[in-house]
């Protein structure tokens, strides 16, 4: 079973509710959330306990859980062992998921994307000087200096 954070859902060709990349989304009975072929996406409401409705019909309510050893597969996805729904958890329809909930923080993250940089620089720096002392000494190695 995969997991994702992704909340741009789609409805498929089957009516059931489906991730941007076809993945059907799951209810908390295990099966898909279906929500019907001619349903307009407008009247497609979720509340901030995941429940999916159509309408005032309710049609399935969003696994959401935590999840203990993720490990990443592909852009959207993850594996791992499922657990409870953490405490003071809500889903937020029409919103994106701020940086303080993705677990990346945006200034430490930029902050060792310069000091690689800079790192880099240094480490190529030292490449060239290195390199044109090679070409030098390859170069005197066959002048005659003493004639």
């Amino acid at each position: 079973m995969r997991y994702t954070r992704d909340g741009q859902l789609v409805v498929d060709g089957g009516g059931r509710l489906a991730t941007d990349t076809g993945d059907l989304v799951l209810g908390t009975s295990g099966s898909p959330i279906t929500v019907g072929q001619s349903t307009d996406p407008s009247t497609i409401s979720i509340d901030a306990r995941g429940t999916v409705k159509v309408g005032t019909r309710t049609v399935g309510t969003l696994a959401v859980m935590s999840l203990t050893c993720a490990t990443k597969q592909g852009d959207t996805l993850f594996t791992g062992s499922p657990g409870l729904r953490p405490a003071g958890t809500t889903v937020q329809q029409g919103f994106l998921e701020g940086s303080e909930g993705s677990g990346v923080q945006p200034a430490e993250a930029m902050v060792d994307m310069i000091v690689s940089f800079r790192s880099y620089e240094t480490t190529q720096r030292a490449i060239q000087t290195i390199d044109t002392e090679l070409g030098k000494a390859a170069g005197s190695v066959g002048s005659a200096t003493g004639e």
